[in-house]
């Protein structure tokens, strides 16, 4: 399998909808809007968000970024009366696919991940004098090679002169590396029905 057998035509039409962030630390919040969106868009369930609720919900201020360990309760207690739930996973355990396994469930939300500034240095960005932050990126999908995504960071790309880093597709083993060296290695969220019943995709503790 290549990209040419990825559906891009219909990625590309999702994340045309999707929102930006707006601040260089916001990725997060944007990532959240989007996936919950664009599952509501496609379930048929009242979720839909801007950015700015977004913001509100997870306590975003500009330069200290989000109230990070509320975000998972934050998101089911806003899922619930949908009865879905705010899944995370992280660790040894959690691997590519399992990123595939959420992507191609049209019941679950597009999975989002954290990645080192190694991404932004794949994509031929320079991070001096950037905080070394990790960056939150959605998985659109994935094949044998190559890792389809959306990066909320886009708007800043165009303003600078890296139009080339407006390229989704990454290859797997620069994607993993980003993945691996993030502050939580190989951390992952989604939402998933919640009365369907629990498999190993959604990890005990055991499992993390």
């Amino acid at each position: 399998m290549s990209l040419n057998d990825l559906p891009v035509a219909e990625f590309d039409a999702r994340a045309g909808a999707f929102t930006p962030q707006m601040k260089e630390d916001m990725c997060y919040p944007a990532c959240l809007t989007n996936v919950l969106n664009d599952l509501g868009k496609r379930m048929k369930i009242s979720l839909k968000y801007t950015i700015g609720e977004m913001n509100r919900l997870c306590d975003y201020k500009e330069g200290l970024q989000c109230n990070e360990p509320a975000i998972p309760k934050i998101m089911d207690d806003q899922l619930k009366p949908r009865d879905y739930t705010w899944n995370t996973r992280s660790g040894r355990n959690v691997d590519i696919d399992l990123l595939k396994d959420v992507c191609i469930n049209q019941t679950y939300s597009l999975p989002i991940v954290r990645v080192a500034p190694s991404f932004f240095e794949e994509k031929g960005m320079s991070i001096v004098g950037r905080r070394k932050l990790d960056h939150s990126i959605i998985i659109m999908g994935i094949d044998h090679t190559i890792v389809y995504t959306y990066d909320p960071y886009e708007t800043f790309y165009m303003r600078g002169k890296h139009k080339e880093a407006l390229r989704r597709d990454m290859a797997i083993p620069a994607f993993l590396t980003a993945w691996d060296n993030s502050q939580e290695p190989r951390w992952v969220a989604w939402a998933s029905p919640r009365s369907t019943k629990q498999t190993k995709l959604i990890a005990g503790p055991e499992d993390v």
